[in-house]
């Protein structure tokens, strides 16, 4: 949202020093033309460029890839719990013994429908 709220800020600040630039007579020779409307061009680029990342998530989705990239190196590497969780993340149904992953009191198998304990 913050990165919204400065691009929306880089926008306003383009759309009033755009019609100065473009309507502006410069004394100086055509470097200094030139080199404001470059400034000004990457500067609609940045805004537009952090407009569509936050239209398409993509910092989000950044934000998400690299989290699993540090799940998952730290899985490999051991530092994280494996596979094999406690006896205490473990619930068992009474009727077909299949095994669930955490807590799962109160909550009905998907094999057989009982409610597990």
């Amino acid at each position: 949202m913050k990165s919204l709220i400065n691009s929306m800020n880089v926008c306003l600040l383009l759309i009033l020093i755009i019609p100065q630039v473009a309507f502006a007579r410069f004394d100086s020779d055509a470097f200094s033309t030139l080199f404001i409307a470059l400034i000004v061009l990457v500067l609609i680029f940045l805004a537009i460029r952090e407009v569509l990342c936050w239209y398409w998530k993509i910092n989000t989705i950044v934000g998400l890839l690299e989290d699993i990239r540090r799940k998952l190196n730290a899985q490999l590497s051991g530092d994280a719990i494996g596979p094999n969780p406690s006896a205490a993340e473990i619930t068992i149904c009474p009727a077909c013994q299949a095994q669930y992953i955490g807590d799962l009191r109160g909550k009905f198998c998907e094999s057989c429908g009982t409610k597990l304990e």
